[in-house]
């Protein structure tokens, strides 16, 4: 492509249009930390680096996930950097809390982040037994407080009426 010019005297002056501006390319992506799986990329590498608008995504290994509100992408920017500029780190994380028939948890979820809770609640007019397990929470080590499930009991409504005899 030409770029125009304009002689003025003995200077010349290129006018480069605003659209032809140089664009870094980005390193690779910061290393993912531990209990990470492997970080891939939205285009494909030159050479060693990635043109910008490239996202590089991040996952976390089985029982991690990233914090409440933590991106799992950075995007390399114009300026040849990635934004934000240090990987995701994963943390330790609850599966799917321990369930028994017509036993639910709410809220939710396939993974549950360090502190997040769980009501259980039973069906069919049953109750949650014992009622001290009735929330469960999501410990440091990735282990619901209530490791064992608890139960669902049925409720009399409304018992038979008494005949004295």
């Amino acid at each position: 492509m030409a770029v125009p010019c304009t002689i003025t005297g003995s200077t010349v002056t290129f006018n480069v249009p605003a659209t032809n501006i140089c664009l870094k390319n980005c390193p690779a992506a910061p290393a993912a930390g531990a209990n990470s799986v492997a970080t891939t990329y939205s285009t494909a590498v030159i050479g060693t680096t990635y043109s910008p608008d490239t996202v590089a995504t991040y996952a976390c290994a089985a029982n991690f996930d990233f914090p409440s509100g933590t991106s799992d992408k950075l995007v390399c920017q114009s300026t040849g950097v990635w934004s934000p500029t240090s990987a995701p780190v994963c943390q330790a994380a609850c599966g799917t809390p321990p369930l028994t028939t017509n036993l639910a948890a709410a809220p939710v979820a396939t993974k549950y982040g360090l502190g997040a809770s769980i009501t259980y609640s039973c069906a069919n007019n049953e109750k949650v037994i014992p009622q001290s397990s009735i929330t469960s929470t999501c410990g440091a080590n990735g282990v619901w407080s209530v490791a064992t499930a608890p139960t669902c009991q049925a409720v009399c409504i409304n018992p038979p009426p008494f005949a004295a005899g």
